[in-house]
């Protein structure tokens, strides 16, 4: 009896991750590498989910044990570096430090710092304290929350459907859901002795609601400057930097994408390399058409060669917009994309603060 409600339990939990990472919008072909060693296959999420329900055969708890036990390394690993968007405060060490104390007090009272991620579905959009690990330049203090996001999907009309007393005045042409995913989110405050600043880095900015996100980012603003005794709290602005990115040398990445206007006004807009080895200053478009040209470059995306396994993408900049307001608009934000560990984000960090203090 204890050995089948070892197994449910087990199957509960994976069933969650595979929630989490669905939502989470994370690649279904590495999930699916995950199972198949296992002989479990499935189409889709739906299918996976099914096959684990029904999964009897063979050395069951081992089986489900060790894909329990990858499952958590990716969804860990996505859930501490994906696609977070990161705002860089720069403060008095003395600052620093109430806040580092303030948040390792708590830390050490709840006992984050040995715990890991907790995947159970979060009930509250109130954030709290999940997780702390410690770094060479500081610490990393993890919360966690519920938040969503929106999908709208078309639906066919069916023959008989009768809009006429709703809509006396339209054709009605077609129907649609809107689906609500409600999942976790993970944002972090880091302390960085090394640069004496603190970041803060909001989770999966590109899935979750936008406004949902900004209220967010105003409350963990509101918590720092109440740890720090803060009356203000101004994040840096990278839009110098964004030109410095831009010339960097080719040895240490290569720009994925680039926004600027050229002397006369133009604007051009070339869009991402299709190719992974793709360097966009090597484009004979770009080449041929920024010669005998002055450009003003309002936003870049590049990627970086950590290491050989690790190549993190640092995106910032204006929109079109925000350009045509003003060139001198300011950016508050980098967004950090295909970071894979903390000295990754530290890589990347370090690469901001090294272009905001060069001339």
């Amino acid at each position: 009896m204890a050995k089948n409600q070892e197994i449910e339990n087990l199957k509960e939990d994976i069933i969650n991750k595979l929630d989490q990472l669905n939502k989470r919008k994370f690649p279904a072909n590495i999930i699916a590498d995950i199972f198949r060693p296992f002989q479990i296959t499935g189409r889709g999420r739906a299918g996976l989910i099914n096959a684990v329900k029904g999964l009897k055969k063979g050395n069951v708890v081992n089986d489900l044990t060790q894909i329990n036990v990858n499952l958590t390394k990716i969804l860990d690993k996505h859930v501490s570096f994906a696609n977070k968007k990161i705002f860089l405060f720069k403060l008095d060490s003395e600052n620093i430090k109430k806040i580092d104390d303030y948040l390792k007090a708590i830390s050490l009272k709840t006992k984050v710092f040995e715990g890991n991620f907790d995947h159970t579905q979060a009930i509250s959009t109130d954030a709290v304290l999940a997780k702390a690990e410690d770094l060479d330049s500081g610490t990393i203090y993890y919360f966690k929350s519920e938040r969503n996001y929106y999908k709208t999907i078309p639906e066919n009309l069916k023959e008989g459907d009768d809009f006429s007393l709703e809509y006396p005045d339209a054709v009605v042409v077609g129907i649609s859901k809107k689906l609500r995913f409600d999942l976790n989110a993970f944002d972090f405050i880091k302390i960085d002795y090394k640069h004496d600043i603190v970041v803060l880095g909001i989770d999966l900015i590109n899935v979750f609601d936008k406004a949902l996100s900004n209220i967010k980012i105003e409350e963990y603003k509101t918590l720092i400057k109440r740890f720090g005794m803060l009356d203000q709290l101004n994040s840096l602005n990278l839009r110098k930097i964004i030109p410095k990115m831009e010339v960097e040398d080719p040895a240490t990445g290569r720009v994925v994408n680039h926004d600027f206007s050229t002397g006369k006004g133009g604007y051009t807009y070339l869009g991402r390399s299709g190719k992974k080895s793709n360097n966009m200053r090597d484009d004979k478009f770009f080449q041929d058409g920024s010669k005998n040209q002055i450009l003003d470059f309002f936003g870049i995306d590049r990627e970086y060669s950590v290491s050989e396994n690790e190549k993190p993408v640092v995106s910032l900049g204006l929109t079109e917009a925000e350009f045509r307001d003003s060139t001198n608009n300011p950016v508050h934000f980098a967004i950090l994309d295909y970071v894979e560990s903390y000295s990754g984000l530290q890589y990347c960090i370090d690469k901001i603060i090294m272009h905001l203090k060069s001339e």
